[in-house]
């Protein structure tokens, strides 16, 4: 555990802690620009981190 409330930033403290405990990383990702896990993979770039990444389509979530 991070921390114990839920702050915004808790998702990128974990990410960031996650990277930083890996030998290697795995990200499932989207291509967004934008967002946690496009952060996280340029994160484990820096950190020199050895990286997989699986390219997945649009996500469409079926209307309620």
């Amino acid at each position: 555990m991070i921390q114990e409330e839920y702050q915004p930033s808790v998702y990128s403290h974990r990410n960031r802690y996650m990277v930083e405990h890996s030998d290697r990383v795995i990200a499932v990702y989207d291509g967004r620009e934008k967002g946690g896990t496009v952060r996280t993979i340029r994160f484990a770039h820096q950190m020199k981190k050895e990286l997989r990444e699986i390219p997945v389509g649009e996500i469409y979530f079926p209307k309620k």
